[in-house]
């Protein structure tokens, strides 16, 4: 499909394109690190592993945080990846843009300053996408305070 062909993938959800945050006033209710947490608390909650929240503001232009996490097989990577956008438009009002929705190996899900890797065991080690960004400081739960200041 398309990127912003107005069509449904085949778990339903339409790809949206252009920017996650359509309305500017929604980016003052809420911080971008609040976004990545909540993401990754979804990721955990379907039983996704090795769910990792990498803060990257200081080092790239166009994103803030990068929550990754890794999906054992496509069925619980479409879970993972239909929750996550259902919980962020509940919780934050957004909708995000998504790249692989057909792909078993590696789904984005993007949200603008936040962007959501799925990755299968095999796409995880294959692009090594922690390794890439190394220099980036990880984000544990209670560090949210400290991270929207």
């Amino acid at each position: 499909m398309a990127r912003g062909s107005g069509q449904s993938s085949k778990i339903g959800f339409r790809v949206i394109p252009g920017p996650a945050a359509r309305n500017p006033e929604l980016a003052a209710i809420f911080e971008p690190g609040d976004l990545a947490l909540a993401a990754a608390s979804v990721a955990e909650s379907k039983q996704a592993g090795a769910v990792v929240v990498i803060d990257i503001r200081d080092l790239s232009p166009f994103c803030s945080y990068f929550v990754i996490a890794t999906a054992s097989n496509p069925r619980l990577m479409d879970t993972v990846m239909r929750e996550t956008l259902i919980q962020m438009k509940q919780r934050f009002g957004i909708t995000g843009t998504v790249e692989g929705a057909d792909s078993e190996e590696w789904r984005l899900i993007d949200f603008g300053q936040v962007a959501i890797h799925l990755f299968s065991p095999d796409g995880r080690r294959f692009y090594q996408i922690e390794k890439l960004w190394h220099d980036a400081p990880r984000v544990e739960a209670g560090q949210v305070a400290a991270v929207t200041a």
